[in-house]
């Protein structure tokens, strides 16, 4: 009976800012704590009344690298970036010996580099199951 019911945009915020939206006195979400930092210059950022722009743009970047470390993606990056290397470092050698054109080389160079995105999408999904 007392407890409140989570609402989907306070467990969005949650996820996303590692903290609660501020309660009102009855409970809901009060959006009268929050300020848009509206510049012309600069795109605004949500951020609590009384928070620097430069706090809130700080809390967010640490938590997606906080996220980044607990789900493993950089590990997984340079483990890619170092297997890819491996490749192009044999390629070189295998061409030499076996007098492949360089279209080869380019087009493994090509896939090498264009695998590094899916991989680390891979690596942040597979992150996910070591939270369970």
């Amino acid at each position: 009976m007392g407890q409140v019911m989570k609402s989907p945009a306070r467990e969005r915020h949650r996820l996303f800012c590692g903290s609660v939206l501020p309660r009102g006195g009855d409970g809901r979400a009060s959006a009268s704590r929050w300020v848009r930092s509206g510049e012309a210059a600069k795109p605004p950022v949500l951020r609590l009344e009384g928070e620097s722009r430069e706090e809130a743009q700080l809390k967010r970047w640490s938590f997606l690298l906080r996220h980044l470390k607990d789900r493993k993606v950089v590990q997984w990056m340079l483990g890619y970036v170092a297997a890819g290397w491996m490749i192009l470092q044999l390629m070189d050698v295998l061409s030499e010996i076996w007098y492949w054109p360089v279209a080869v080389q380019r087009t493994v160079c090509l896939w090498v580099g264009l695998g590094l995105f899916p991989a680390l999408v891979i690596a942040w999904c597979l992150g996910l199951s070591s939270w369970v």
